[in-house]
């Protein structure tokens, strides 16, 4: 999981490249681990309630997923249908307790566009070494902020020292 806060654009993201029904589990690219970035990830995952029509919910994480299929990926969704392989996310994600908010086929770099809210990174990493056995796409998972997480991380105080100071 890759971390990164930047003092000039107030810029965070958290990405990982993950096997997405292929093969390797993740791979991992680690910097140290500022207080502030412990922060901002909980921040990001952490469950909140709020009141919606006298009901409590939990406050979800947002993740966009980009899939590429492998050969045998793009044979599997030609069997099947693209139908079948946005039912099959929607029912993985749901037994998370998430929901998928869109998912899209493309042209270029990425075969597929999934938007998917869940509880916790958790979620997504079980998600992640779940289909990662399967050999038929690899993806990209990275944890989407919203405008006020933004202003939120903006607010923080981060002492930071740049390499070599």
């Amino acid at each position: 999981m890759t971390h990164s806060v930047s003092a000039a654009t107030a810029r965070y993201s958290s990405s990982r490249r993950v096997s997405f029904e292929g093969e390797g589990g993740l791979s991992k690219s680690t910097l140290a681990r500022r207080p502030s970035d412990a922060s901002l990830d909980k921040a990001a995952t952490r469950l909140q309630t709020c009141s919606s029509a006298g009901r409590t919910e939990k406050a979800m994480a947002k993740y966009l997923i980009v899939a590429s299929y492998t050969a045998q990926g793009v044979k599997g969704v030609v069997a099947k249908g693209g139908t079948a392989r946005r039912e099959a996310v929607e029912k993985m994600v749901a037994e998370l307790d998430g929901h998928v908010e869109s998912f899209y086929f493309a042209f270029g770099e990425g075969d597929a566009y999934v938007v998917v809210d869940l509880p916790d990174n958790v979620g997504a990493a079980a998600i992640g070494l779940a289909v990662g056995a399967s050999g038929a796409a690899t993806t990209r998972t990275t944890v989407l902020l919203t405008p006020e997480d933004i202003d939120r991380a903006a607010a923080t105080s981060v002492n930071y020292a740049p390499p070599g100071s």
